[in-house]
């Protein structure tokens, strides 16, 4: 989980439904993991480990959640 956390700003191979390919971690990337999941995932990890927030989660929820992982990848 640590190393997860360490990656914001970071490039990471994922995984999406056709290929593997480099991808910033970033606010749209987190968003995007947030709500589908299963569109980018990260290499290591098993499609379908998380579920949506679509839905449960406001814009301000996404927005602490994304100022959090900048504090700690640092």
């Amino acid at each position: 989980m640590d190393q997860v956390l360490k990656e914001y700003g970071r490039r990471t191979n994922c995984c999406n439904r056709k290929e593997t390919r480099k991808v910033k971690v970033d606010e749209e990337y987190i968003t995007r993991s947030i709500y589908d999941p299963n569109a980018d995932v990260v290499e290591g990890f098993m499609k379908g480990l998380m579920v949506s927030y679509n839905g449960q989660l406001s814009e301000d929820d996404i927005a602490s959640i994304i100022e959090y992982l900048k504090t700690v990848s640092k």
